[in-house]
Parts: C-alpha cells; sequence; structure tokens
C-alpha cells in the first residue's frame, strides 16, 4: 500500500505562507481582475469585426485621445512580437511592440490597412515616443503590503492578456492548496468545488461563523432550503409561490400531531416530507429549476420543444419562467453577472446598440439580486 509522506514543515509553512497572501492580500484584486477580463472578452465576442481600418482621421482621433490622457498605446504579446520578426519587422523599429488590434478595437477594426499605416506611420511614432506602449491590464494597480516586509507597493505590474490569465491560474491553485491544506480534501474533492458550495452556519450568541464546503450535489439541497424557510429567509423568483406552498404544507404536517413532549424535526422527516417536490429538482449555478410541469417550461417553449425528460438548462431564463427560484446561495452569480454588466455598460468600446441589449441583462442581473438580498434580510 502507497501512503503519501506529509510535506516537511520546512516547505509546508513557506508554501501556505504565500499561497495565503496571494488568497487574502492578492485575491480580491485578481477577482476583479477576472471580472473585468470577462466582461471585455465577453463585449468583443458580440462586435461585428470589419477587417482593416482605412479612415485616417479615425485613427488620429484614437492616437490623440492617448496624448491628451497620457495614456501608452497597447503593446503586443511577446509571442506577437516574435510573429512579426519573423515575418520581416526591423528590430529596432520603433512601432514593433505596438497593438495595432487593441488600440482599433473602439473602432471595430482588426488591423489598419498596409496604405493607412504607411501614411500614419510619422503619427504614430510620435506618439510611441511621447507616451511609450504598455500592456492594457493593471496599469493603475492598488497598492497592498509586500509579504517580508509590509512595504506598500503596487499588487502587480501591468500584464498583457496571457501574463493576466497566468497569474488568475496561480490565484486558482494557491486556493486549492491552501484548502486542500485546511480541510484535507482529496483532489477528486477539490475538482467538484463550485459556485455556491460554501455554507455559513452562524453560531448563535457568539458573533462567529462555521464555514463548510460541499463538493458534491447533497441530498438535503431542499431540505436547505426549507430550513432557511423557517428562518426567514424566503425564496424568489417566479416559482417561489409554489415553493412556498409546498413548505408550508410541509410545515403544517410537522406541526399537526397530538399534544405531547416537544421532539425536535429531524432532517430526515423534512426530506421524506418533500420527497415529491425534491424528485423534480434541478439545479443550476444561477437558481433551482423545479421541473414538475414541461408544458410551463420556458426553456422548452423557447425551443420549440413539446416535452422532455429534463430541463434545457443553455436555454433557461429563470427571471421569467414559472418553475425556476432564487436562493441566497445562487446570489453570488447574480453579483457576479451585475458586475459584469456594469462594466461593459461603462466600455467605451461597446456600440450604443449593443448597449441598449446589455442594459436589459444588466437590470435583470441587479433585480434578481436586489429580491435576493430583500428576501435574505428577513430573516433578521
Amino acid at each position: 500500500m502507497i501512503k503519501t509522506e506529509p510535506l516537511d514543515d520546512e516547505m509546508l509553512r513557506p508554501l501556505l505562507t504565500a499561497c495565503l497572501h496571494l488568497v487574502d492580500v492578492l485575491g480580491p484584486h485578481i477577482v476583479d481582475l477576472w471580472t473585468e477580463l470577462q466582461a471585455e472578452r465577453e463585449a468583443r465576442r458580440k462586435v461585428e469585426w470589419s477587417r482593416n481600418l482605412r479612415d485616417a482621421d479615425k485613427l488620429a482621433a484614437l492616437v490623440d485621445a492617448h496624448l491628451r490622457t497620457g495614456q501608452p498605446l497597447p503593446r503586443l504579446e511577446d509571442s506577437q512580437v516574435t510573429k512579426r520578426l519573423r515575418s520581416g519587422w526591423n528590430p529596432k523599429d520603433p512601432l514593433l511592440d505596438a497593438n495595432f488590434q487593441h488600440l482599433l478595437r473602439p473602432t471595430g477594426h482588426r488591423d489598419i490597412g498596409k496604405a493607412l499605416l504607411i501614411q500614419a506611420r510619422p503619427l504614430l511614432e510620435e506618439a510611441v515616443a511621447e507616451v511609450g506602449t504598455e500592456y492594457v491590464w493593471c496599469r493603475k494597480p492598488a497598492e497592498v503590503p509586500r509579504a517580508d516586509t509590509g512595504e506598500m507597493i503596487p499588487w502587480s505590474l501591468p500584464l498583457s492578456n496571457k501574463g493576466a490569465d497566468a497569474l488568475i491560474r496561480v490565484a486558482g491553485h494557491a486556493c486549492k492548496v491552501a484548502t486542500s491544506a485546511l480541510t484535507g480534501m482529496r483532489s477528486s474533492e477539490l475538482m467538484e468545488l463550485t459556485v455556491g458550495c460554501r455554507r455559513t452556519d452562524d453560531a448563535d450568541g457568539t458573533g462567529l461563523a462555521r464555514h463548510r464546503l460541499v463538493s458534491k450535489v447533497v441530498k438535503g439541497r431542499t431540505v436547505e432550503a426549507y430550513r432557511q424557510f423557517e428562518q426567514g429567509q424566503l425564496p424568489v423568483g417566479p416559482g417561489a409561490d409554489a415553493l412556498l406552498a409546498a413548505f408550508r404544507a410541509v410545515e403544517d404536517e410537522l406541526t399537526d400531531h397530538e399534544p405531547g413532549p416537544a421532539k425536535v424535526v429531524t432532517d430526515r422527516q423534512i426530506e421524506l416530507l418533500l420527497k415529491k417536490k425534491a424528485s423534480v429538482l434541478h439545479l443550476s449555478a444561477a437558481n433551482y429549476c423545479w421541473f414538475e410541469d414541461p408544458a410551463k417550461a420556458l426553456c422548452l417553449k423557447l425551443a420549440g420543444a413539446k416535452s422532455t425528460a429534463a430541463p434545457l438548462a443553455g436555454l433557461c431564463d429563470s427571471s421569467r419562467c414559472p418553475q425556476a427560484t432564487h436562493h441566497l446561495v445562487h446570489r453570488s452569480v447574480w453579483h457576479a453577472a451585475a458586475n459584469n454588466g456594469a462594466v461593459l455598460l461603462a466600455s467605451p468600446r461597446i456600440p450604443a446598440g449593443e448597449k441598449e441589449r446589455m442594459r436589459a441583462e444588466h437590470e435583470r442581473s441587479m433585480r434578481v439580486l436586489q429580491e435576493i438580498d430583500k428576501a435574505a434580510g428577513k430573516a433578521g
């Protein structure tokens, strides 16, 4: 039998110190970076790109904006610089690492036409000489304490897309290492952790809280929703009334007994009473789907399907489906969606027409988020 030996303290201590610094100190900034990256990439996917820009006035306006604000022009990834060199660019060309594609994003073009590049080269070279080039992410980083001395320094240097992705992956690995060391979870369990896996139990009268991690979908998720109902944390969403009716029926069943000694109602009792309701429950990151009647399922109507054994998660619009509910466990997903929407709406790169559609999605996310917060607040 092969047994893994415990990691020696000489290695474990500095490893955990580094991981906890990444998670606790840099983590919030890395989460913000990830949110901005996701929003920017989602915006790019929705733009109908044109091939080459040939309008000198549009290019001049973009360059002038950088000069007026003192912002460096976008810098190209190292791998793309290498491609330019291989294609014959002069290593001393002042525009070698200028990222034209990123510079032109507000115009919806992918590159500068060859004729325009020749015409505008003096303008571009003067701009590079004045403001330089720099990677676009983390240009104005907040300050954080160093792990060794506590001195306040920028939390990151400017990052390229690849550099930002690499940092996010490193932070994810740090989370896994710290979680593994603190909980003893196996790697297979860590890989199953999803959004909403953290459960928090408030300790009465102590001001403290106990946190648990759930790495698999638990049978008691419906029971958990019922316990929250008992505490006043009500479900919201189009299907909330039907779910509340089921919960109240269980509540009546549990209290409709002959008088006698007080007894503690167990989760098992609740599970048995909710067995029928639980059998139709389908879980997703953003909502619970109570798939009782396929004829009422909005996803099937959108797909033009008459019947199916399960909902079509890819077409789910839980803010409108009469069989969907939102709970406190889903708050983080809607909060992230609302934040991403705000970033996209504030971006000058998004066309006005596209922003109108995004505004509706953002308003929906904000509405669901406010409903969840309002319902959860009833617990107090």
